[in-house]
């Protein structure tokens, strides 16, 4: 990374035009190159799904060796991919493993519209990988902007875990929820598939919501800042369950910063 800029990593489940289930991808497919023209040095890492054409994008493997990541008390390998943003010199680095993304569909099963039934296992592995394939590349992060509740471990991991690793002790992050209807809950067991001291949770913590875990939660609660996509939107979810679903009233914490940041267009695209 160069000296003097700041440096940015960005995670993302998904990316235009590399993958897209909702606005998200279009945000994350548009804002890098806003983030890079004002001289930020910035890196994306996002997961290499089956449905990414590696041929089309000139996706190869990156330089980093194989590693592996823990998962619910299993090591599960991470394999780094690496391609250039179509028509800049942004590197996006691409997460790997043929367990969790060698399948049909992002999220769901096409074949009947669920949510894969390990898709606790994926969110752990995701931000896991994320988090080790930084230390990997030796970046050193001054922000790591995390996207909805698929990256909403990663602000806990540092905070708990990564703090005193050099690669993490002056990074700050961001958590933006871009769809808050879709909040990771999961089951109480999701701390020890996370890898998470079981004293963590208990009624009322970043941990717990409703008895279970909500990923969602844990972004907003460990994040530096929060944003959401306006001003507007960055209020009503915090006045109402309408628009809240059920984090209104964790987002009113006045402990907590709230911005809401209007999505912009990309001229070029649009």
């Amino acid at each position: 990374m160069n000296s003097g800029s700041l440096n940015v990593v960005i995670v993302t489940p998904e990316m235009v035009p590399f993958s897209k289930v909702g606005g998200l991808a279009d945000v994350i497919g548009a804002l890098p190159d806003e983030i890079a023209s004002l001289g930020c040095d910035l890196r994306i890492f996002t997961p290499l799904y089956k449905s990414i054409d590696r041929d089309k994008f000139g996706i190869e493997k990156s330089g980093v060796d194989s590693f592996s990541v823990p998962v619910g008390g299993e090591m599960k390998k991470v394999e780094l991919f690496n391609a250039k943003k179509p028509g800049t010199g942004i590197d996006i680095f691409f997460i790997y493993n043929s367990e969790y993304y060698d399948r049909e569909g992002l999220y769901y099963n096409p074949e009947n519209g669920k949510a894969y039934e390990d898709e606790p296992e994926r969110t752990v592995f995701f931000n896991r990988a994320v988090l080790e394939g930084i230390k990997r590349l030796d970046l050193y992060p001054d922000i790591v902007h995390c996207n909805d509740y698929h990256t909403g471990l990663i602000p806990a991991y540092i905070d708990l875990e990564e703090s005193e690793d050099e690669h993490f002790s002056g990074t700050g992050t961001i958590f933006s929820i871009h769809n808050i209807a879709y909040q990771g809950n999961y089951e109480e067991d999701f701390i020890e598939t996370a890898g998470l001291e079981s004293s963590l949770f208990y009624p009322m913590s970043p941990f717990e919501y409703w008895g279970g875990v909500n990923v969602m939660k844990i972004g907003i609660m460990y994040a530096g800042i929060v944003t959401t996509v306006s001003e507007t939107y960055a209020e009503e979810i915090k006045e109402s369950e309408k628009y809240g679903h059920g984090m209104e009233g964790i987002l009113r914490d006045d402990d907590l910063t709230v911005i809401g940041i209007l999505n912009g267009i990309d001229t070029d695209v649009w």
